[in-house]
């Protein structure tokens, strides 16, 4: 059997990323100009999904923006961190050969 796979994983097995999104919500309202007393909401948000967090930025803080459009800037500083700074905890192979993979480097 011959098949291709890919796995995702960006919960510290393979991809070190929990430290970025328990900075998320911090770094997205700094954006924003907010930067005061925000323990408490960042304590509130711990379990939610970006949805949800935008949804609570939105109507906490009076921001213009949609939730959609909250996510998806929230989704975009992500990105932008795991192309920048995410690091690949294992090599992969496709057909036998190592591949690398865009924007990470490779610790083997």
């Amino acid at each position: 059997m011959n098949k291709p796979f890919a796995i995702f994983d960006m919960d510290g097995t393979l991809i070190d990323s929990m430290k970025l999104w328990r900075n998320l919500g911090r770094e997205y309202l700094e954006t924003k100009g907010i930067t005061e007393d925000l323990n408490d909401i960042l304590e509130e948000i711990r379990s939610m999904t970006v949805s949800e967090a935008a949804e609570l930025f939105v109507s906490r803080f009076g921001l213009k923006d949609s939730p959609k459009a909250v996510t998806d800037e929230m989704n975009d500083i992500m990105d932008a961190h795991y192309r920048k700074e995410s690091r690949l905890l294992c090599c992969c192979c496709l057909g036998g050969r190592r591949k690398r993979p865009l924007g990470t480097d490779l610790l083997f």
